[in-house]
């Protein structure tokens, strides 16, 4: 974890002075973040939407049903995995960002 740099000896309007500044910002951000998030419930959300997503075929090759009790036709998509996730999750904006950027990817959908 990082912490703040002093501004007292920077010269103001300088380029030190805003790569400083925006290094400061950077570690607000990331403290205000952790506080505000509790992994245990973000993993929990892709767990859930994990087991959602993954859809298997039984022993007469027809798809099973899902983790809800409703019959499968078609694989399920990422989208409707993550729904049914943040259902069962009561999670946070800060919470979601993760869960969403973990379980789609860097990219989202």
């Amino acid at each position: 974890m990082y912490e703040e740099i002093d501004l007292k000896g920077v010269v103001r309007n300088s380029e030190a002075h805003v790569g400083v500044n925006a290094f400061n910002d950077g570690v607000r951000c990331s403290v205000r973040d952790s506080i505000l998030m509790d992994r245990s419930k973000v993993d929990l959300a892709l767990k859930y939407a994990h087991a959602y997503y993954s859809t298997y075929l039984n022993e007469h090759g027809e798809y099973d049903k899902t983790l809800d009790g409703k019959p499968v036709f078609r694989p399920t998509t990422k989208a409707e995995s993550a729904n049914f996730a943040l259902l069962l999750v009561q999670l946070n904006d800060v919470e979601i960002k993760k869960f969403r950027k973990d379980f789609y990817g860097s990219h989202g959908i």
